[in-house]
């Protein structure tokens, strides 16, 4: 599995690139984020790629961040996304709108998406959900308005399986309520109502 690249960046457009190294020039299919991030012309580079193996043609798909080429990753491992749908996924979102969209539970976006439909939004978010909720800081509250007691209370609901949207919710009601609230009176009432 070809994993990485290291080499002069020879050409690129908004969906590809030919990176040479050491004589052997590689075509790389590429997001627009990616290609917002690429050097200029003749210029040193390493590219992060996924290798996608077919039984007559093998076709590489190259990241300039490790988030990117994580995300591409999850959404292929969903039934119906290809590496094609995936790659033009990643030019219409970043990481972040795609986290919370999968997260909120965002049909209507995700159905917006090219190449998603309705049921393919919905399997989305029920394949993808959790992974984000663990995987993706992003979903994770960096509100400053969080103190250290609420945080540890969000992390420690957040490792018992429970949505981070829902956790998050729940904290801000329960602290507008009683601001001074202790990390076990917060996990203790969120577990109240928490399903």
């Amino acid at each position: 599995m070809i994993v990485q690249i290291t080499g002069i960046l020879k050409s690129k457009s908004l969906n590809e690139l030919i990176v040479d190294a050491n004589g052997i020039g590689y075509l790389c299919n590429i997001s627009t984020t990616t290609f917002n991030l690429l050097p200029e012309i003749e210029n040193q580079f390493t590219i992060l790629t996924y290798l996608h193996i077919m039984e007559n043609k093998h076709t590489l798909y190259g990241f300039m961040e490790k988030e990117e080429r994580q995300l591409f990753n999850l959404l292929i491992s969903v039934s119906g996304i290809g590496p094609k749908i995936a790659i033009q996924l990643l030019s219409k979102t970043d990481n972040k709108q795609m986290s919370n969209m999968i997260v909120s539970g965002d049909v209507k976006m995700l159905s917006s998406l090219p190449g998603i439909g309705p049921k393919t939004a919905q399997r989305l978010i029920v394949e993808l959900k959790d992974k984000f909720t663990f995987d993706n800081h992003e979903t994770i509250p960096t509100d400053n308005s969080f103190s250290k007691n609420q945080q540890d209370a969000y992390n420690a609901l957040l490792t018992l399986g429970y949505k981070s949207v829902d956790i998050q919710n729940k904290i801000q009601s329960l602290i507008n309520k009683n601001p001074n609230a202790t990390t076990e009176e917060l996990i203790k009432n969120c577990l109240k109502d928490l399903k």
